[in-house]
């Protein structure tokens, strides 16, 4: 199964009874100031090259050249709210 992050974002929300998140593209500005606030955001400097293209989350290349398999994503969002909701 191959969705982009909005796809996933949206999935996890849904199944979380959340509403459908909002998400944004950053400007250079923005990144800068939040990497003010954590050496995370900094990261995220590398990929402005690639503004207007979606990010695919997509297993089948490792799945092909190492014969496994992913955890079913649904099974993992509700690992995760599961997660979530124990803190």
């Amino acid at each position: 199964m191959t969705l982009s992050v909005r796809e996933l974002a949206a999935r996890l929300a849904e199944l979380a009874g959340a509403p459908t998140p909002r998400l944004e593209q950053m400007t250079e500005r923005d990144l800068a100031l939040l990497g003010l606030t954590a050496p995370f955001w900094l990261e995220f400097h590398e990929v402005l090259h690639t503004p207007g293209h979606p990010y695919l989350v997509d297993s089948s290349e490792t799945e092909e050249v190492f014969g496994i398999a992913p955890t079913p994503v649904e099974e993992v969002l509700k690992e995760v709210i599961a997660a979530s909701a124990a803190r």
